[in-house]
């Protein structure tokens, strides 16, 4: 299940958000890391977080749809537990998405690194 948090929808619709412009990264936590869609804050989520994430680079919008390019991990201790990622704000950890990594989203060993590419069409993590 793939699903944009209420509170960031909350936020997008009273100006209080920007996709392009806040700092945002991608935690990637365990299967224990439900969809809750009471949570507004990352330090909300369940379950372990098996990373933090750096910011999200070069992100984009186009037709309506939010992506990037894909996300690198490096030096995980336990990659094939990683079964949810999260895309939150920095600044103060408000969420964006909740992301399974069974339905659409490529999670992925590349040597040391590895890497989650959007799901969506061009790169993409989600539609408005």
């Amino acid at each position: 299940m793939n699903a944009l948090y209420p509170s960031f929808k909350d936020q997008l619709l009273t100006k209080q958000f920007s996709w392009l412009g806040d700092t945002l990264a991608v935690a990637l936590y365990d299967v224990l890391a439900i969809y809750v869609p009471t949570d507004s804050n990352i330090s909300e989520i369940a379950g372990t977080q098996i990373a933090p994430g750096d910011p999200i680079a070069n992100k984009t919008v186009v037709d309506g749809y939010a992506g990037s390019f894909p996300s690198v991990y490096t030096g995980l201790l336990n990659p094939l537990e990683v079964a949810t990622a999260i895309i939150y704000r920095v600044s103060d950890g408000a969420l964006v998405a909740y992301l399974d990594t069974v339905d659409g989203f490529t999670f992925k060993p590349t040597g040391a690194n590895y890497t989650l590419t959007p799901g969506g069409p061009g790169g993409t993590y989600f539609a408005l």
